[in-house]
């Protein structure tokens, strides 16, 4: 065998070396999750226009480059200092195919909105359709002994392309490839770069060997929009049963319903109820908000003692609410209170004795000088004050004095007053409260005599509603024979008018002035209706006034009504 000489000897010694450093230097790193993740650089935003923080860009790069030459097949070119040929090249006499290794562990959790391949143009200077085309496929990863012989798979072509004259390079759209990659968690991408007409050598090109893929990011999805409890469902209250209004209203037996609702929830296990409730025409005074349950469960309060009255209307709602939000507010549902009159302790009657003080008689319950009477239940007296006084005639079988002792308590049963007064056998006795000492609600009272013996039996109970609001309902008024603002019929013929209370519960009376008389005329039904004729005296203007009037004798704001009279 021929012995080679030492220039041979030395370039066999230098590519021997290439290879064994090239091997070395195109083994890719471990493509596992948590390396892949650890080595993903973090992310980067800017403004937008809107104030929203907005993903940039991320800008791809190749980490090694290759190209294979058929004049050399057995040759290995991995990252040589130089660029990347590609096609046939007639001074060296061979066909060059060029490929790169693209870096895509900074789009790992990404979400690509688009891409797009840049690799500089080189050679020839040219651009546009007189530059020559080269064809971009997507190939398997090249190693330490790719080379025209051992070529990396082509896998699919992505498009052909020509350098374009804005900055002479090659730009390729790879949406779709990047998007697939980052899908499937590729660290790297191999992309192959041939000319489309490997045997013409005016299709000989150079590129950079430093290309980009800058990829656009979709915006990170909005935070979801919490979504409130929906309305609640299955409003009752216990006693009264399912939640109405109006002509419906349910009428219970008792000043502590339980009020309750199921609250839904479209996203949360856990919610709160908030109860309300107001005077049927007033606004609102009480409420409770209730812990928090798991959603569609049903959640409840009782009205505390002091919230409702005996004989009034009210109104009820419920909301529900999460950690994030409160839902929409159930409609207002209504009930009147109305205790039956067993609801009045009876006091303990002592023994009979002979000669003992009798059971005091006359009884009244007294507001302003207006003299009531005692009476239970649906007969009870109501009054428009805060300091009603108690009034009743005591006797005794032997002249002499006496102590009459007043007790007064709520109708629930608790004591709330006590006062004794002293006076002479067969003379009336009468206890003053004091202004204030009494607000809205419902009580009763009872009296006993006591001599030197000891004390006689109580009276009966007399219970007593007191009502010091004024109805906030305005009445209605109309009358096809006054027509209101109108000329109508002449003096000395009648006509009609017509009031309604709208409803109102506590509308039980009207009290009118007109032609300088006051009348008070009761309606039908609380809230109902009442008529009343009309006799002109005379031509000319009249002005009839016409105020609600509740069971206490409150009046409210009154409603105006002019018409006229013809000659």
């Amino acid at each position: 065998m021929p012995t080679p000489s030492p220039r041979r000897a030395r370039a066999r010694l230098a590519a021997l070396i290439g290879l064994v450093v090239a091997a070395q230097l195109m083994s890719p790193p471990p493509a596992s999750a948590s390396a892949f993740s650890a080595l993903v650089s973090p992310p980067r935003t800017v403004e937008g226009l809107t104030g929203a923080a907005a993903p940039a860009p991320v800008v791809v790069r190749r980490t090694a480059w290759a190209y294979v030459t058929r004049k050399s097949p057995t040759q290995v070119n991995v990252n040589r200092p130089r660029t990347a040929p590609v096609g046939r090249d007639v001074r060296a006499r061979t066909t060059y195919r060029s490929f790169y290794r693209m870096d895509l562990r900074r789009l790992a959790g990404r979400s690509p909105a688009g891409a797009k391949l840049r690799i500089p143009a080189v050679y020839p200077n040219r651009c546009g359709t007189r530059a020559p085309a080269v064809a971009i496929w997507e190939t398997a990863d090249f190693n330490g002994r790719t080379s025209w012989n051992r070529q990396p798979k082509w896998r699919k072509r992505l498009a052909v392309a020509r350098a374009v004259c804005n900055g002479r390079r090659y730009e390729v759209d790879v949406s779709a490839l990047i998007a697939a990659a980052v899908k499937v968690r590729r660290p790297f991408l191999t992309l192959g770069v041939l000319s489309t007409r490997e045997g013409d050598r005016a299709a000989f090109v150079t590129l950079g060997n430093a290309p980009t893929i800058t990829v656009a990011l979709k915006p990170p999805p909005a935070p979801p929009v919490p979504r409130p409890p929906t309305a609640p469902a299955d409003v009752i209250s216990t006693p009264g049963g399912a939640c109405a209004a109006g002509a419906v209203r349910p009428t219970i037996g008792t000043t502590r319903p339980t009020l309750s609702a199921k609250i839904h929830d479209p996203d949360s296990r856990a919610v709160g109820a908030r109860f309300e409730w107001r005077s049927l025409t007033g606004p609102r005074f009480g409420g409770h908000t209730g812990p928090m349950q798991a959603a569609g469960s049903r959640t409840s309060t009782v009205a505390p003692a002091d919230a409702f009255f005996d004989g009034y209307s009210y109104a009820w709602r419920v909301q529900g609410f999460d950690e994030r939000a409160s839902g929409p507010w159930s409609p207002w549902c209504e009930f009147t209170v109305e205790l039956p009159a067993a609801a009045l302790p009876d006091p303990e009657q002592p023994p009979v004795r002979p000669g003992q003080p009798g059971i005091p008689s006359d009884l009244k319950t007294l507001a302003g000088g207006t003299s009531g009477h005692c009476g239970r239940g649906a007969d009870q007296s109501w009054i428009g004050t805060s300091a009603p006084q108690f009034r009743a005639e005591i006797a005794d079988d032997a002249p002499g004095p006496l102590r009459a002792t007043f007790e007064w308590i709520r109708v629930d049963g608790t004591k709330i007053g006590e006062e004794n007064v002293d006076e002479w056998s067969g003379n009336p006795v009468q206890a003053w409260t004091a202004h204030g000492a009494f607000v809205d609600g419902t009580y009763a009272w009872h009296v006993r005599v006591s001599d030197e013996t000891g004390p006689g039996p109580w009276s009966p109970w007399c219970q007593f509603t007191v009502d010091i609001t004024r109805p906030a309902t305005l009445p209605t008024v109309t009358s096809t024979d006054f027509p209101k603002l109108v000329w109508s019929r002449p003096p000395g013929v009648s006509g009609t008018f017509h009031l309604t209370g709208v409803g109102d519960p506590d509308v039980v009376k009207f009290l009118y002035e007109l032609d300088n008389k006051t009348v008070i005329v009761g309606a039908d039904r609380p809230g109902g209706t009442a008529s009343f004729s009309f006799t002109p005296p005379r031509t000319g203007p009249y002005t009839l006034k016409v105020r609600s009037m509740d069971r206490a004798g409150n009046v409210g704001e009154p409603v105006i009504y002019d018409f006229f009279v013809n000659h």
